[in-house]
């Protein structure tokens, strides 16, 4: 029998944490917030916060425990190795890993752990992102699996992508490998960064700060780390070497340049005048930023240029396309999950596959 989920159990109150705990309250379910310290900043009456030594049988009253906690191997092991048999029977329990493989989450874990198991990985922030991969070995039950995926669709409102249990899953396998594509080709081939924000940005229906821009957002060190784990953990990937940090990239992070958080990233605000500033690569210093402006608008008007701005669509998106069909069936079982994957989790508004119809007409502009 489907039991219903009537509570929710997350255990690591850090900033997903606490925002998924805060997400599932707004929309009526119970929540327990554990961490190995006092949850704090939490004001929702449906949320109990509480110490995971000393309140652990609280656990035993949660339908699903997520795990939201470091994202270190060794750390959710150990958490897992203390819930394995110490909640009640068919307890569903997943991860919100981004991209440690299910495999070497489960392993080691009892048969009723492993039935019950899976990868569940919510996008930041998950109150307005709408993708959740699961990605699940082949001995889990399908029914704690349809439990989470229907709570998830008629509760919450989110779209489901089953990924495979490779490294990155979907969206940050082929979102990273574009960024850092990007990155390579803008140093390559002399482009400016502002202008190809401007290009692959809203003029091809994607969030305004396209590639650098989010770069600066996430952290430019911390989009590096996540593309080095990558590239180590693809030793197949003959296109794994795109992953690599470009050589202006990682002047820029010695110099401390590494985004929003360090108030200097791809871009910056001039701190006397307050005019934004970008990075220019052939200079290793700011300029002002370029108001460029665009009449052209999607993909198919971008990729028919025959000028700079042409250029720098075809190339991206055809590297991107390229990469995108390689992987299929390796990363998803058909080429809509990498399409809903992307649109739903780097809000694009279309997927590569979508975009392949364009690919003949990317083409013959490059030849």
């Amino acid at each position: 029998m489907n039991r219903k989920i009537k509570k929710i159990g997350i255990i690591g109150a850090g900033v997903m944490g606490s925002q998924l705990a805060e997400f599932f309250a707004s929309a009526g379910m119970d929540v327990e917030l554990f961490d190995i310290v006092q949850p704090k900043g939490v004001d929702d009456s449906r949320i109990r916060t509480g110490l995971l030594d000393r309140d652990f049988d609280r656990l035993l009253n949660c339908d699903w425990i997520i795990e939201a906690i470091v994202e270190d191997l060794d750390a959710k092991r150990a958490l897992y190795e203390r819930l394995d048999g110490n909640v009640k029977s068919g307890t569903t329990i997943t991860s919100n890993t981004s991209g440690i493989l299910w495999r070497y989450l489960a392993e080691g874990r009892s048969d009723e752990f492993r039935r019950n198991f899976f990868v569940t990985h919510f996008f930041n922030p998950p109150r307005y992102m709408k993708l959740v991969e699961i990605v699940a070995g082949d001995e889990v039950e399908k029914e704690s699996i349809t439990r989470v995926t229907e709570f998830l669709e008629s509760k919450l409102g989110k779209g489901i992508v089953r990924a495979k249990d490779t490294p990155g899953f979907i969206a940050n396998r082929i979102g990273v490998f574009h960024a850092m594509d990007v990155m390579h080709l803008t140093e390559e081939n002399g482009w400016p960064i502002d202008l190809v924000d401007t290009v692959l940005g809203e003029a091809i229906g994607r969030p305004k700060s396209a590639i650098f821009g989010t770069a600066d957002i996430v952290g430019i060190d911390t989009l590096v780390s996540v593309a080095s784990l990558l590239e180590r953990n693809l030793p197949h990937d003959n296109m794994s070497q795109r992953l690599e940090t470009p050589a202006f990239v990682k002047r820029m992070i010695e110099k401390g340049l590494t985004g929003r958080k360090a108030e200097s990233g791809f871009y910056r605000n001039d701190p006397q005048s307050g005019e934004l500033l970008v990075y220019d690569i052939e200079r290793a210093g700011y300029r002002p930023a370029e108001r460029y402006k665009i009449t052209s608008r999607g993909c198919q008007a971008l990729t028919s240029r025959d000028d700079f701005i042409g250029e720098i669509a075809r190339i991206s998106l055809s590297n991107l396309i390229e990469y995108s069909t390689r992987l299929v069936p390796e990363i998803a079982g058909d080429p809509s999950s990498i399409d809903l994957a992307m649109k739903w989790g780097y809000n694009w508004q279309q997927g590569p596959f979508e975009m392949k119809a364009l690919q003949t007409s990317f083409a013959t502009k490059n030849d």
